[in-house]
């Protein structure tokens, strides 16, 4: 499963456990773990979340993509 950094949204979905925070000016890109892997949201305004921070998230089941996971090609 993939989804990118920019369609992930502060929701109650799921936790992204918080290892840093990067404010960039007009977005926010938060590097953490979701579902035990490393994963990057992108929020767009400014956040001051820390390392150890839990935040909810959300995003839209039609924006995640799916690979197959010998191949690694795109199933959908």
């Amino acid at each position: 499963m993939g989804i990118r950094p920019e369609d992930i949204h502060p929701g109650n979905d799921f936790e992204l456990n918080v290892n840093l925070n990067e404010n960039t000016g007009h977005f926010t890109l938060t590097h953490g773990k979701l579902f035990g892997k490393t994963s990057c949201a992108k929020f767009r305004d400014w956040q001051k979340f820390e390392p150890g921070d839990k935040v909810g998230i959300a995003f839209d089941e039609e924006r995640i993509h799916l690979f197959d996971a010998e191949s690694t090609e795109a199933i959908l």
